[in-house]
C-alpha cells in the first residue's frame, strides 16, 4: 500500500497544470512545445480531478456554504466533464520574445500583451501564469503593478 500511495504523489507531480481562471477551473497540459520561442504553444484537457475541485468551490466557497454532499459534488462533477468533453481542448499560444499570449476555447479567445496588471477580473491572473509556462526564460516585464 506504501508504495502504491509513493508512486500516486509521483505521477501526480509530473502533472502541468493549465491554469484556471479566479472563477474557472484549471486543466491538465497534455501538449507543449516551443518553449522560449516564438511560436510556445500548450494544450490541455479537464480532467476529473478538475472537475471535482471547481465543483467544490461552484457548490460550495463561491456560494458561501459548507463542502457540497457526496451525490451534488458527483452530479456536478459529471457534468462539468461532459461539457468539457463537448468543448474540446484549451489552448494557449505565446511569443517569447514580444510577451504575447493568446488563449482559446471552442467558443472563445482573448488575446494579451505583457507586462499585465494582475487582476482577477479579466483573467490577468490566468495570463501570467500560463505565459510563465512555456516563456520560463522571457526577460521582459511580466506582471505590472
Amino acid at each position: 500500500m506504501v508504495a502504491l500511495t509513493s508512486l500516486v504523489f509521483s505521477f501526480q507531480a509530473l502533472a502541468l497544470e493549465y491554469a484556471g481562471t479566479c472563477r474557472g477551473a484549471s486543466a491538465q497540459v497534455t501538449e507543449i512545445e516551443g518553449l522560449d520561442t516564438p511560436r510556445a504553444r500548450m494544450v490541455a484537457q479537464h480532467a476529473m480531478p478538475d472537475a471535482i475541485a471547481y465543483c467544490h468551490y461552484s457548490l460550495g466557497s463561491a456560494a458561501g456554504k459548507k463542502a457540497p454532499a457526496g451525490a451534488a459534488l458527483q452530479r456536478c462533477a459529471h457534468e462539468f466533464m461532459r461539457e468539457a468533453e463537448k468543448s474540446g481542448p484549451l489552448r494557449a499560444t505565446a511569443n517569447c520574445k514580444t510577451g504575447t499570449l493568446s488563449t482559446s476555447g471552442a467558443s472563445w479567445s482573448n488575446a494579451f500583451k505583457l507586462p499585465l496588471t494582475p487582476m482577477c477580473g479579466d483573467d490577468n491572473n490566468q495570463a501570467i501564469s500560463l505565459f510563465k509556462v512555456p516563456c520560463p526564460s522571457y526577460q521582459g516585464k511580466i506582471e505590472e503593478y
